[in-house]
């Protein structure tokens, strides 16, 4: 994909975005580049084209681990996106906070890829931009933020109600 043309360990790459693509395509550019790879992966909201995709890429490998963290309200504005994500992408894999950062991280031996956007996990055909490049520290930064999440969180938290989930990132996630 000409968007990430150039990607390597000391090119960083800013890019814009009028809805000519998504950020599944930009994800799956990036895999091209590094190979299999674990994915981490915050969005607000997910379509289920998109689910199926990355259900789809754990399957083939390109996907060998998965981290996914959502917005808490997409459980109440979309339960049954969210019921498919928990059975297409794994339960455990998927936690729920109030957050609207978008951000994903590619990580192999070889790589450790960041990609900041202003993109959600669906097709938005909107003005959309991105940052992308291999950033070992920021993506053991990011890293860090999601590693307590998950120590701190059981997977059904994402089943709970909406006043309950707040008060679990307040008091128990620090934010």
């Amino acid at each position: 994909m000409a968007a990430i043309a150039g990607l390597d360990h000391q090119t960083e790459i800013y890019g814009f975005t009028k809805g000519q693509f998504s950020l599944l395509q930009l994800l799956q550019a990036v895999f091209l580049v590094t190979g299999p790879a674990h994915l981490s992966l915050s969005t607000w909201t997910a379509a289920s084209h998109e689910i199926e995709s990355l259900a789809a890429m754990q399957a083939r490998g390109d996907i060998t681990g998965l981290r996914l963290l959502i917005d808490f309200s997409m459980a109440r504005r979309e339960p049954a996106m969210t019921a498919q994500m928990r059975e297409k992408l794994g339960r455990d894999n998927i936690r729920v906070a109030q957050t609207h950062s978008k951000f994903a991280l590619f990580q192999n031996a070889e790589w450790k890829v960041c990609l900041r956007t202003s993109m959600n996990l669906n097709m938005n055909p909107r003005n959309e931009d991105y940052l992308v490049g291999h950033d070992p520290e920021l993506a053991g930064f990011l890293n860090g933020i999601l590693e307590e999440i998950w120590a701190k969180q059981k997977p059904e938290m994402a089943d709970r109600n909406p006043y309950e989930i707040v008060k679990h990132c307040r008091d128990d996630l620090g934010g």
